[in-house]
């Protein structure tokens, strides 16, 4: 049995994705000073996996995922890295000014836990299924946990929890 233990090097990542000009180079906060982040830490595969899922833009997945990575999203299941870009879909053109923000809650030899949060502005149509949503400028915020496993230091199985009901509401789809 492996025990989660804090990561006390590595606090939160944030990263600013997207349009936005003014946005932050993907970095980790580290004691108040900024370090720049990398995807061999145990969640700068976690930072890259989320900005792919938040953005839509997977061109930067195989420096986090296995080939043979088995994932679970409240809205698909993969069993491959190709299935994983297939769930992921095209690049998000509906949002705007992402803003992933990463805490690694704990690390154990080959395992992570990690809660999440996602801050996105609206800025274009999104197809939900049985209509498509116009933009309406609304910033929405999505908070969440991802349970991971790593292998060779990528990750190789990862479950997301988050509350889609939230974000439907704060589209006012719901």
């Amino acid at each position: 049995m492996t025990i989660l233990r804090p990561n006390p090097t590595l606090t939160r990542v944030a990263a600013r994705v997207g349009s936005d000009p003014s946005g932050l180079a993907a970095a980790t906060f580290n004691g108040g000073s900024r370090v720049e982040r990398s995807a061999t830490r145990p969640n700068g595969q976690a930072q890259l996996l989320l900005e792919a899922l938040a953005t839509g833009d997977t061109t930067e997945l195989d420096r986090a995922v296995t080939d043979d990575v088995h994932g679970r999203t409240p809205s698909f299941r993969c069993h491959d890295l190709a299935g994983l870009r297939r769930g992921i879909g095209e690049p998000a053109g509906g949002f705007g000014s992402v803003l992933v923000s990463l805490g690694c809650i704990g690390c154990g030899e080959g395992v992570f836990l990690a809660e999440w949060e996602v801050e996105a502005r609206h800025t274009g149509a999104i197809a939900a299924g049985w209509a498509e949503l116009e933009p309406t400028g609304r910033v929405v915020r999505v908070e969440g946990a991802m349970v991971g496993r790593r292998k060779a230091e990528l990750i190789s199985s990862f479950s997301l929890y988050h509350d889609e009901i939230s974000l439907l509401e704060q589209l006012q789809l719901l």
